[in-house]
């Protein structure tokens, strides 16, 4: 459920708060005061549903990709209005990356092996007698990760990793960096902690250290603010996030979608008559506001 970020409108107090006149508001005054605060407190639920049948607009400030999506009609609707909304064009790639990588990663991982990233140099670590245990009898699970190494004692040599922890390519995000040794390190532990609270069963949870560096990879190749798109990229665009199985979020869980509000509510807007402030009715206060 989304809501707007702005400020509800407190329309008693504003009344209330006068002191030196009288405000006179006419009926039409009123209606538009009310419809107003109904614009701002409106909540709208979104569903993956709603691309399915999705009208793109285009790109606003080479940053949002305007779209309209029907809706469930509100009282007093019809089944032709749609919900205006902003999409985040950054957010949006960002999202479709990422679940594509997720996507080749466990396909890889079901049909075989994952591809593996030989490192450069082993990453060495100690472990306890209990977690080179559990490294030994469970290579094979490792080495379908992508996870190779060599046990010496209590000494680990993580000799490669899965390939998708690779940086992305240089004419994707700059240069192509190594993987750090650090993350080698949590990567292994924690797939071990899987593997313990699973009593050895080969589970299909995806590992937060794998799960937040394809994020973080997923948003270094992806469109910029600033990057203009044309009409046609923003519906291929909108088209792979209907896939998905997230499309509102982006890679780090935050909102990619604003609603702004429902077309039913612009004639709601134009049946109230606008007019000029009716300054005539300003009428003075008796007593200490009062002119001498």
């Amino acid at each position: 459920m989304w809501r707007s970020h702005q400020s509800r409108l407190d329309v008693d107090g504003v009344l209330s708060s006068g002191q030196g006149f009288a405000v006179d508001l006419g009926a039409g005054a009123l209606q538009k005061m009310a419809t107003r605060k109904q614009l701002l407190s409106q909540a709208y639920r979104l569903n993956t549903c709603m691309l399915q049948d999705v009208e793109v607009i285009g790109q606003v400030d080479v940053k949002f990709i305007a779209c309209l999506l029907r809706t469930e009609a509100p009282p007093g609707g019809s089944s032709a209005d749609r919900l205006l909304v902003l999409f985040d064009q950054h957010a949006v790639h960002e999202r479709i990356r990422l679940e594509q990588f997720i996507a080749d990663f466990q396909t890889d991982i079901a049909t075989g092996r994952a591809q593996a990233h030989v490192l450069p140099s082993p990453v060495k670590f100690c472990l306890k007698a209990d977690d080179v245990r559990l490294l030994i009898d469970c290579r094979g699970h490792f080495e379908k990760m992508g996870v190779c190494y060599r046990v010496e004692g209590s000494c680990v040599s993580v000799t490669s990793v899965p390939a998708i922890l690779r940086e992305a390519p240089a004419s994707d995000h700059g240069t192509q960096n190594a993987v750090k040794g650090n993350v080698v390190e949590e990567l292994t532990r924690e797939l071990l902690h899987l593997l313990r609270a699973a009593h050895g069963c080969c589970g299909s949870t995806l590992p937060s250290t794998l799960s937040r560096l394809l994020a973080s990879k997923a948003c270094h190749g992806a469109i910029r603010f600033g990057d203009a798109l044309r009409s046609e990229e923003c519906e291929r665009l909108l088209a792979q996030l209907s896939g998905c199985r997230l499309p509102f979020q982006c890679a780090h869980c935050r909102p990619s979608v604003v609603p702004l509000f429902h077309t039913s509510q612009i004639r709601d807007c134009a049946r109230v008559p606008s007019s000029r402030p009716k300054l005539h009715k300003l009428k003075p206060r008796s007593g200490r506001y009062a002119r001498s």
